[in-house]
């Protein structure tokens, strides 16, 4: 797919134009330190910018982020959708767990990047593999996790210098390759 421009992504998401969008994505399990993450977040622009939750089938995550946020128009608690592509199109900054998908759909759309807290495992590998290349940021310390966010927001030469790690380290058309070999 030809992805949409930023602003084309935010109208279609009725997102708002003139601030940072803060995307965060933690896996079905709502693994990670989100509360945090988010009180951060809402801090780094004073009164600007948009922090948009994909819960997906976590309805419990979803339920307690509009418990606990839900007075605050600046954070989005959605559910499962299929318009993940369109909110990575949409924000400024993507934050997930690095697991595999998630990570490879992030670095192919060359979204800034921040990893969170990792599952022990394969993921932790992936947190390092991505950081030690330049195509992510990992910390499992949300204040961290915002430091980089507001470098990401701020620094035209931090992001354009993150995607360019992520369009050297990606092979967008890998799973054609595959399948004409």
């Amino acid at each position: 797919r030809s992805p949409p421009s930023q602003a084309d992504a935010r109208a279609a998401l009725s997102l708002p134009q003139d601030s940072p969008i803060y995307l965060i994505m933690s896996g079905s399990m709502g693994y990670g330190q989100l509360d945090p993450l988010i009180a951060g977040l809402l801090r780094l622009q004073k009164g600007a910018g948009q922090v948009v939750v994909i819960c997906g089938s976590n309805k419990k995550l979803r339920e307690s982020l509009t418990e606990r946020f839900g007075g605050n128009l600046r954070v989005l608690p959605l559910g499962y959708t299929n318009n993940v592509a369109d909110y990575m199109d949409a924000c400024d900054v993507f934050f997930t767990k690095p697991g595999g998908l998630t990570s490879t759909e992030a670095i192919v759309s060359q979204v800034p990047l921040v990893f969170t807290e990792p599952i022990p495992g394969l993921e932790i590998l992936n947190a390092h593999f991505f950081a030690q290349r330049g195509m992510a940021y990992y910390s499992s310390i949300p204040a961290e996790q915002c430091a980089y966010a507001n470098l990401l927001y701020e620094n035209k030469l931090s992001r354009e210098a993150m995607r360019e790690a992520q369009r050297k380290n990606s092979s967008p058309l890998s799973a054609v390759h595959i399948v004409d070999a």
